[in-house]
């Protein structure tokens, strides 16, 4: 995404190829921001789970 941008950046404003580049880095940016989204989502449930496993486990009573 970093060498679309600046190959964007170089190109004289009128290119006709600038309009495709610059409608590709925005898919680029979306897709990279939902796999983002999704991972982060994914990961919280993962960490989740064993925490609600935690949360239903006894306490023991403390040897003194």
């Amino acid at each position: 995404m970093n060498e679309l941008a600046r190959e964007i950046g170089t190109m004289d404003p009128d290119d006709p190829k600038r309009g495709n580049l610059i409608k590709e880095l925005s898919d680029l940016t979306q897709l990279s921001a939902s796999l983002k989204f999704e991972t982060n989502k994914l990961l919280g449930q993962r960490m989740d789970d064993p925490a609600r496993q935690i949360g239903t486990l006894k306490p023991v009573d403390s040897a003194e």
